[in-house]
């Protein structure tokens, strides 16, 4: 079982380093972000200021 789970565990973080630093159109750095609460985008404005070579995209959908 343990064999098993560690096995699950490589695939996914093999998956999950396949999907870092991929780049938009533009060449800018795209980072997908997923949350539940209306703060993200102010979070993402302050993000930006720091690091302006992230592109900019991202879209609120409510959970209610």
């Amino acid at each position: 079982m343990k064999k098993i789970l560690a096995g699950i565990m490589a695939v996914t973080m093999l998956a999950s380093a396949t999907a870092c630093d991929k780049k938009g159109k533009n060449g800018k750095t795209v980072i997908n972000l997923y949350a539940f609460t209306d703060e993200v985008p102010g979070m993402i404005d302050k993000y930006m200021e720091l690091h302006p070579d992230v592109a900019k995209k991202y879209e609120i959908k409510a959970t209610q």
